[in-house]
Order: C-alpha cells, then structure tokens, then sequence
C-alpha cells in the first residue's frame, strides 16, 4: 500500500481502489538484459520501476537501434 500511495498517479484515489491495486499487484525482479516486454506482444497492466533503469530499445528492420 505504502507504494501505491507514494505513487503521485494513484495517490489521489480512494484507500479501497489503492488498496485493490496493491493486491492485484506482483513484484518482479529482473536480472540484466533480459527482456521484459517485446513491441507487439499483449501486456495486461502496468509496469512501474522501483529502482534501477530500463533501455527501451525499437530496432528496424535493418537491425538498426
């Protein structure tokens, strides 16, 4: 909850709808270069980084980044 509420996106909402996200929510930890979302694929939800960073790479379709 602590982090939904930190959140300035969620902090405005109601302590239930807060409350119900932090429960649907999941914690994931990835470890370097390893993919998280390919361009195309569905994603249900949001992705939110606690920490660390993430490269956004879009490659066409030479290979170029």
């Amino acid at each position: 909850m602590q982090q939904i509420r930190e959140i300035s996106f969620f902090s405005e909402l109601e302590e239930p709808t807060q409350r119900e996200l932090a429960q649907l929510s999941r914690w994931r930890e990835y470890d370097a270069g390893e993919v998280v979302v390919l361009e195309g694929d569905a994603h249900p939800g949001l992705y939110y980084l606690q920490y660390g960073w993430l490269k956004v790479v879009k490659t066409s379709p030479t290979g170029r980044e």
